[in-house]
């Protein structure tokens, strides 16, 4: 998932990739009763119609041509094509980390499930890059930070996990597609902020 997540982000702007992230939710919709057997109350159906109706948003330059115009923009292009599968499979690693924190505890279940992408990711890295070790020398106070933010960010995600209905967690935790937008905007120069 996260090899699709870079191809994604790397193949199109932000601004009309991130905001196909802001969709797991939906379909959280579907995959929450069959995998966990939850499904939100009247006010958490609101949030999430909320949700998408603010992707729909980001795209209300192309409403001319028709209602559903906004959404095939994001489709025309291979990044929020590609981002769409991510957004699919992470409703489906939500509940796969609430089933493993009703065994474990958040700490404990974040290091064995990075430990198994470590140790996938890793031989990847080692064959398709020409220098493995090269960007960790280059940039290690970078790289100390983005793992700390992660790990910060994964921990407080899975507290939260233990504490309310994986489609609240989920769409709480979307509102990084408006974050991506403005960071698009401020430091990539990308255009629809206005949207």
């Amino acid at each position: 998932n996260l090899l699709l997540y870079s191809t994604a982000v790397k193949a199109s702007d932000l601004s009309l990739t991130l905001p196909m992230l802001a969709l797991s939710p939906l379909f959280l919709l579907i995959t929450s009763p069959l995998m966990i057997g939850e499904f939100p109350d009247a006010g958490g159906l609101f949030g999430i119609v909320l949700i998408v109706a603010g992707s729909y948003a980001l795209n209300l330059r192309r409403r001319a041509d028709g209602v559903l115009a906004p959404f095939r923009a994001l489709l025309d292009h291979k990044g929020p094509r590609i981002m769409l599968v991510v957004a699919f499979l992470w409703s489906l690693f939500a509940h796969i980390d609430r089933m493993g924190l009703n065994v474990s505890t958040p700490i404990p279940w974040i290091f064995c499930a990075f430990a198994a992408t470590t140790a996938f990711l890793t031989p990847l890295v080692l064959v398709r890059s020409k220098a493995p070790l090269g960007q960790v020398r280059r940039h290690p106070r970078e790289i100390f930070a983005a793992g700390l933010c992660e790990s910060i960010s994964l921990s407080l995600q899975m507290v939260a996990l233990t504490m309310a209905m994986v489609p609240y967690v989920i769409a709480v935790k979307r509102l990084s597609a408006v974050f991506g937008v403005l960071i698009g905007t401020l430091i990539f120069r990308e255009s629809g902020l206005a949207e």
